[in-house]
């Protein structure tokens, strides 16, 4: 089974969390159960992984930032953010949050992950053809007419873009840089799950929606 997860990346504090997730089947796109506790975010992935389902599990927030060869790039836009780049100020504040919690989220997951388990950033690797299950990490980007009310609307709409992507990611991947900086390779490698180098300067899969996808929600 293929599993889809898509996290809104903020704040886990207070009583009103703007952190939220949601879980979707890629054989039932649009229907999807979520929550704002990160907590069981991790006791589903584990549970989900014991089954040894295929999971993709996506962060909106920049997963990569470009290190670029000239100064005058600095502070530059990865390609096709457009007005909303990692390195503005909610940019910032939403990176710094993701590296913070997806290396929480990891670290958590490392002791339960199967040895089987293949964890990528590939999305060659995604797909009903996998060789064994495997952990896909990739990156959502919902702004402008793809935007909800709500932190839960995004990640769904986040996960159903995915669904919808899921045959052509090629042409789904809509953000990319030259000379990246893997800020998800920083978490795999600081949460120990794997001691590869390469996942440092490894780029990811960024799906960016155009418009908002209504999807059912129930809790978890």
């Amino acid at each position: 089974m293929q599993v889809i997860y898509a996290c809104d990346i903020g704040t886990t504090r207070g009583q009103k969390p703007k952190f939220a997730w949601v879980r979707m089947k890629q054989s039932r796109p649009k229907i999807c159960k979520g929550s704002h506790d990160i907590e069981e975010l991790a006791q589903h992935l584990a549970e989900d992984m014991k089954k040894g389902f295929n999971i993709a599990l996506g962060f909106e927030a920049p997963l990569f930032i470009p290190i670029p060869m000239s100064a005058n790039d600095l502070s530059k836009a990865r390609i096709g953010e457009g007005n909303r780049a990692f390195a503005a100020p909610t940019g910032l504040a939403v990176t710094t949050l993701a590296i913070h919690q997806t290396a929480w989220l990891l670290d958590r997951l490392r002791t339960q992950i199967p040895e089987n388990y293949h964890l990528t950033l590939d999305w060659h690797d995604w797909g009903v053809h996998s060789k064994g299950p495997i952990l896909f990490l990739w990156e959502a980007f919902v702004s402008g007419d793809a935007h909800s009310l709500t932190d839960m609307e995004d990640a769904a709409t986040a996960a159903a873009a995915f669904c919808e992507k899921d045959n052509d990611f090629g042409k789904g991947n809509r953000v990319t840089c030259y000379r990246a900086l893997s800020l998800i390779g920083t978490a795999i490698l600081w949460s120990g799950i794997s001691k590869d180098l390469a996942f440092l300067k490894n780029k990811c899969l960024v799906i960016k929606p155009d418009v908002r996808i209504e999807c059912s929600i129930a809790a978890t």
